[in-house]
């Protein structure tokens, strides 16, 4: 099987508001997800846990990651 690659734009995918402080847009295949998450200063991700592992990149402002 050969899959087809496809082309997304962030600006294309509407966002969904997690609550005030956060929002997220996401693609989603058969085996991952890639997601780009908006935080306003102080907005706080509850614990959960994935199946896969979890990689982020953080592109302006900082964030703590606690293990």
């Amino acid at each position: 099987m050969n899959p087809t690659p496809a082309h997304f734009s962030w600006n294309d995918i509407e966002a969904e508001q997690i609550n005030h402080s956060i929002s997220r847009r996401f693609i989603t295949a058969d085996n991952v997800t890639i997601a780009r998450f908006e935080l306003k200063k102080g907005g706080v991700v509850p614990e959960h846990s994935h199946l896969n592992e979890q990689v982020s990149t953080v592109l302006s402002g900082t964030l703590s990651f606690h293990f």
